[in-house]
């Protein structure tokens, strides 16, 4: 399986979900209290920021708390513009687990 294969099964899921959905319109902040909600992402983040830290500085950093890091510094974000670019972050850490699944228990290398 190549990158451009990866990307692929993104778009073929992505598909699924609007076939079994519909397109989909949800608010981008939550539909209950929104500015709390925001806020509280924003304080998970920054706790998450600095468990990352402590498990870089262990030599124990995983996927989980990279990944969770991350959604929640977009589910936080106010700007619309911001909170596209967080969301691309999300995914390319995604991305980037499955890339080593890939070529660690599946021996395939994807392209740079």
């Amino acid at each position: 399986m190549r990158l451009h294969d990866i990307l692929d099964a993104v778009r073929d899921e992505r598909q699924n979900q609007d076939d079994e959905w519909g397109v989909q319109n949800h608010p981008s902040t939550g539909s209950s209290t929104p500015g709390q909600r925001v806020d509280d992402y924003g304080r998970l983040a920054d706790c998450y920021k600095e468990v990352n830290t402590d498990l870089v500085k262990a030599g124990r950093l995983g996927w989980d708390t990279i990944l969770l890091e991350e959604v929640y510094e977009a589910l936080a974000e106010h700007d619309p513009q911001r909170r596209v670019d967080e969301l691309i972050q999300v995914a390319a850490v995604a991305l980037a687990e499955v890339d080593m699944l890939m070529r660690q228990d599946f021996g395939i290398e994807l392209p740079e």
